[in-house]
């Protein structure tokens, strides 16, 4: 059986594979419903703007690398430390960042979920 860490990186390993799929229904359910992401420009999201602006813009995600996760894990609620390599592309640019990221993921009815992130600064 997974430790709690393990799945934790697990559900941010398909919540980053969602995103290259531009998958809003798995989003959805990986996401919290109160999601709050702060982005590296720095905008606050809320979940349906987080996901909307993952999938149905003229962004398009290609790939979402997490190196070396890191997970501490109090109760039901976990912190993911990590540098993650976004390569998206927008307006026919492809483009790849290398930044520090935290997610805050809760778990309810046995199920983690992102609550909150925070991406940036560059590297």
């Amino acid at each position: 059986m997974p430790s709690d860490e393990q799945e934790v990186i697990a559900s941010a390993q398909q919540r980053a594979k969602a995103l290259a799929r531009r998958d809003a229904e798995e989003l959805q359910r990986l996401m919290h419903s109160k999601l709050r992401w702060t982005t590296h420009l720095p905008v606050v999201l809320d979940c349906d703007a987080y996901i909307a602006g993952n999938t149905d813009g003229s962004l398009v995600w290609r790939e979402q690398r997490l190196e070396q996760p890191t997970v501490a894990v109090v109760g039901d609620t976990a912190v993911l430390a990590t540098v993650v390599v976004d390569v998206v592309e927008r307006d026919g640019r492809q483009e790849t960042f290398r930044l520090r990221l935290t997610q805050t993921w809760v778990r309810e009815a046995g199920v983690w979920q992102c609550i909150a992130g925070h991406a940036g600064p560059s590297l």
